[in-house]
């Protein structure tokens, strides 16, 4: 008879589409790969993620119904929409490091889920095997013992052509408020890059544009913009009845640069570019002022 531990790998290799049932057996802590998780520290402040206007306006915890993200439609936060496909600039990004390494973050911004779900990542694009660990365990934010916190992140730092195979992934445990000890038909262990076009695909969901996220760069003691993604993970498989809210656990991304800072240059929204022009008008006028005075 297969031990429970062989049996989870057996069921995770014989369905290259959708690993059917939670991690009964967790990868090792990140630990052990020298990746250990950060609280937010400065980047908790008002002007860095957690401003309204940027991570923090996604901010949720506790295990109710609440913020649901709707595939194709505009959220009630920063009026972002949420697709099952990454933003075309994420690709941008895994190629720098793709080619020339660097650091992909993990951030964490909020969850509801009342199951003890996990989150880590893996080299090889396998949740199951050698090359694979666990960042955050039994996910709670909420209950006398909270095991996270918004703006909890860890950095991977990956060589170059390492990020062909990297990925993160998620267990879904599949019962609700403890952590099973045989395999259940609810939950799944869902990967969010190397995805079969199969159903585990529609277990996130994208936010449509990058979020141009201040963030402090301790290397050089500044603050800068980074391109970071949001994702929304909906932890009951699509396929089994799941509610479909996708704030399960919310996450952000970013892709660094070996020194820390950002792997592609941010590029300004709109809005944002209305602010700068106003300024240069600004300034025009006051130069020209300035010069008619003197001239008087």
């Amino acid at each position: 008879m297969l031990s429970m531990k062989r049996l989870a790998a057996f069921v995770f290799l014989c369905d290259p589409c959708l690993l059917s049932a939670q991690q009964i057996v967790l990868p090792p802590s990140s630990v052990q790969d020298g990746v250990i998780i950060h609280t937010a520290g400065i980047n908790a402040g008002s002007t860095y993620w957690s401003s309204l206007n940027s991570l923090g306006a996604y901010q949720i915890y506790g295990d109710g119904y609440q913020q649901p993200l709707h595939p194709g439609s505009t959220d009630q936060q920063l009026g972002l929409v949420w697709n099952t496909s990454a933003p075309a600039t994420l690709s941008k990004d895994r190629q720098y490091l793709n080619t020339s390494g660097g650091i992909v973050r993990a951030i964490y911004v909020g969850e509801t889920a009342g199951w003890l779900n996990d989150f880590g990542y893996t080299y090889s694009g396998n949740p199951s095997d050698s090359h694979s660990y666990t960042a955050w365990k039994k996910i709670q934010s909420v209950g006398p013992n909270p095991s996270i916190q918004f703006g909890d992140y860890f950095d991977v730092t990956l060589k170059p052509g390492e990020m062909t195979h990297f990925d993160f992934w998620f267990s879904a445990t599949g019962v609700f408020g403890r952590r099973p000890t045989t395999l259940t038909d609810a939950g799944g262990v869902y990967t969010l890059f190397n995805t079969p076009e199969c159903s585990n695909s529609s277990q996130f969901l994208w936010a449509s544009n990058g979020i141009a996220a201040n963030t402090w760069n301790p290397a050089n003691s500044s603050s800068m913009l980074v391109n970071t993604y949001l994702v929304g993970v909906e932890d009951w498989r699509i396929n089994r009845g799941a509610d479909r809210d996708y704030n399960d656990l919310i996450f952000a991304l970013q892709f660094l640069k070996t020194d820390g800072t950002a792997a592609t240059a941010v590029i300004p929204e709109p809005s944002t570019w209305a602010i700068i022009a106003g300024l240069l008008a600004l300034g025009y006028v006051t130069i020209n002022r300035l010069r008619s005075r003197q001239h008087s």
